[in-house]
Formats: structure tokens, sequence, C-alpha cells
């Protein structure tokens, strides 16, 4: 398997259909770059995806909708096993939502962290985590979510710093 990067800082990359990077894979996305999903696609990691960010330059997930709203693009998910970790740092995700339920889902013991990150417009939950699964949520905000702001079933979660405000459902 292969690695890559996604360059091009301050243009947008447009995802047509769900993608996916396999296992044994690092995909690293360079500061300031915006990925931008069409209806029902998302990104799924079974390898490892490296997406840091800066506060002044922040990496952008959201839909290739003109207006933004949730409910846009099927999300983010992390499933592997401890061998892959991803990190994400200073990105925004918006719009999003996901067949099981959730902007951002972890699951099948993938390794995440998630610092200095904004969640926000998810048509369900903002993090989801399953089976196995670790996140760590650093100084992040996750809120107008319609569901819950983060919701863990057989997992590990640590949050700290972090604002989880006007969703739906409950906090965590």
């Amino acid at each position: 398997h292969s690695s890559g990067s996604l360059r091009n800082p301050g243009n947008a990359y447009f995802i047509r259909t769900t993608q996916e990077i396999l296992a044994s894979t690092h995909v690293q996305i360079e500061t300031g770059t915006t990925v931008e999903f069409g209806d029902f696609a998302g990104l799924v990691v079974r390898g490892s995806l490296a997406a840091q960010g800066s506060s002044a330059s922040p990496i952008t997930f959201t839909s290739d909708d003109v207006v933004k709203g949730p409910g846009q693009w099927a999300g983010l998910i992390f499933t592997g096993d401890r061998t892959e970790t991803s990190h994400l740092q200073h990105c925004q995700v918006e719009g999003g939502w996901h067949w099981y339920g959730a902007l951002v889902e972890v699951s099948g013991a993938a390794e995440v962290l998630l610092e200095e990150c904004t969640l926000t417009q998810c048509s369900v939950d903002g993090i989801q985590l399953l089976t196995d699964s670790q996140v760590m949520v650093r100084s992040s905000s996750i809120s107008t979510c319609q569901g819950t702001g983060i919701r863990a079933t057989s997992a590990r979660a640590r949050v700290d710093g972090c604002d989880i405000f006007s969703n739906g459902g409950y906090g965590i």
C-alpha cells in the first residue's frame, strides 16, 4: 500500500463518491486544504489520516453545497486496528451525517486524536464511538448536532477542555 498527501492549500478537493484510505496506508492533508463531499459521499479511514491545520489556516471537511447545512454528506469513518492512529488538529467538520449516526464515527479498535477541532451542523451525533475504539478529544467544540455531542458504546473516550453545546441530545 502507498501513502500520499492532499496539497494545494487554499484550494478545494471535491469527492463525489465515498473514498477509502486502505489499511497500512497513510494520507496527509496539508494546512488550509478544504475537502468538499457530494451527497452521500464520505471518507472511510482504515489506515491513518493526518489532517493537521493551524488556527489561522484550518483544514475543512464539508459538503459541496453552496448553502451549508446538516445531512449533506456522509461524514468521516475511522475503522481499523491499534496499529493505525489518525490525528486531526485545527479541523472544521460540518454539515454531515453517517449511516450509523454520526458526523465522525470511530469503530473497530481504531484510535483517533482530535485537537482544537470544530464539529458543527450534524444531522445526528457529533462523534460516535463503537466496538473497542479509542478517541481523545482535546480543546474542541461540538455544537448544533441534532443528536448527542459524543456517544460511546463499548468504547473508550477521553475528553479534555471541550465545549459541547446546543446539541439536540445529551452532551456526552
